[in-house]
């Protein structure tokens, strides 16, 4: 049995249609903001950077 437990963390965000470079930034600070708080995987919500 494999006892590694591992920190998700599921992104709740709402992108600007339209404004790839800033939805890249806001997801650049919330996988910052992740990893700082441990997680080992980050989730974000499908056509986040359309």
């Amino acid at each position: 049995m494999n006892n590694n437990l591992y920190k998700v963390c599921l992104a709740q965000q709402c992108s600007m249609h339209g404004k790839v470079e800033d939805n890249k930034e806001r997801c650049a600070d919330t996988a910052r903001k992740a990893a700082a708080e441990g997680a080992a995987l980050l989730v974000f919500p499908e056509l986040v950077l359309r």
